[in-house]
């Protein structure tokens, strides 16, 4: 059986994790997109690992990690502005500090 999305990115990006709280086999997935039957866009931070994006699993970040999801927030949201809304999926890199490909999916 298989289920229907409930978040669709428009654009995402990733960032691995500082290491503080999470091991190195974790990554933040951080997008712009839509949810089912809402219109307006929203802004989500997943976790990645095992292969696998954890939907139903809290993110918790460090200091560190979280400052650099805000700066990374602003950047994705001007990509996220000026991207055709009809896309899915699309990958944002930031050079030197996000991929625009997980290393763990």
């Amino acid at each position: 059986m298989s289920r229907n999305r409930v978040f669709q990115p428009v654009i995402a990006t990733y960032l691995q994790t500082d290491g503080a709280n999470h091991s190195d086999t974790i990554e933040f997935k951080i997008s712009y997109g839509y949810e089912i039957e809402n219109p307006n866009p929203v802004f989500k931070v997943q976790m990645v690992g095992d292969g696998k994006i954890k939907g139903r699993q809290a993110p918790s970040y460090s200091d560190g990690d979280f400052d650099k999801i805000v700066e990374i927030k602003s950047q994705l949201k001007k990509e996220f502005d000026k991207t055709d809304k009809r896309v899915r999926d699309g990958e944002f890199e930031i050079p030197g500090v996000t991929t625009a490909e997980s290393k763990f999916l």
